[in-house]
C-alpha cells in the first residue's frame, strides 16, 4: 500500500512515505513533489496523498500540472487531502482587524529566516476554496469537500479532501 506525505519535512504520519526537497529525520525520499513520476511513482499506483502546506510552495504556474500529475499517479477511488492558507480568510481577517499585517504577510508569503531560509520554503501560490475546487475539478477529482482547519493554530487554513 503506497501512501504519500508530500512536502513532509516537518511531519510524519504512520504508514505514509514522506517526500521533500531536503533531508530531515521525517523524510523518506528526497525529491521534488512536482514530478513524482521522476521518483518512480507510476500511474494508478498510489492509494492516498496528504499535502499539508506544500502546494503553496510550488510556483503558481506549475500548480495545475502538479495537481494533474498527483491525480494521474493515484489509484481509482484514492483520496487526496490538501491543506493550505485560505486567502479569503486571511483578507477578511486582516480587513476586520482580527489579524495584523505581520500575521497576514507571514501566512500569505511564508516565514523567512531560520529553517525557512530556502526559497522552496516561501509561498509561491495562494488559493481560495473556490480556486482550489476549480483546480481539483480540472484535474479530474470528484467528491470535493472542505473540512474545518485542523486546530486553532491553523485557523487561517482550509483543508480539502477529494477522490479520484
Amino acid at each position: 500500500m503506497t501512501k504519500l506525505n508530500l512536502g513532509g519535512a516537518w511531519s510524519k504520519f504512520d504508514g505514509f512515505t514522506s517526500i521533500d526537497l531536503r533531508k530531515t529525520p521525517n523524510v523518506d525520499i528526497v525529491g521534488d513533489i512536482r514530478d513524482l513520476k521522476k521518483l518512480g511513482f507510476e500511474d494508478n499506483s498510489v492509494e492516498e496523498i496528504v499535502a499539508f502546506h506544500s502546494l503553496e510552495h510550488i510556483p503558481f504556474m506549475e500548480t495545475r500540472k502538479t495537481i494533474k500529475q498527483w491525480y494521474d499517479i493515484m489509484k481509482p477511488g484514492a483520496k487526496i487531502t490538501i491543506a493550505c492558507p485560505d486567502l479569503d480568510y486571511l483578507y477578511s481577517a486582516l480587513d476586520s482587524g482580527e489579524i495584523d499585517f505581520d500575521y497576514f504577510e507571514q501566512n500569505l508569503f511564508g516565514e523567512f529566516g531560520g529553517y525557512w531560509s530556502m526559497e522552496q520554503d516561501w509561498h509561491h501560490a495562494a488559493f481560495t476554496k473556490k480556486s482550489m475546487k476549480k483546480l481539483l475539478e480540472e484535474a479530474g477529482f470528484k467528491s470535493i469537500s472542505f473540512k474545518p482547519p485542523r486546530n486553532e493554530d491553523y485557523k487561517y487554513e482550509f483543508v480539502v479532501e477529494a477522490l479520484k
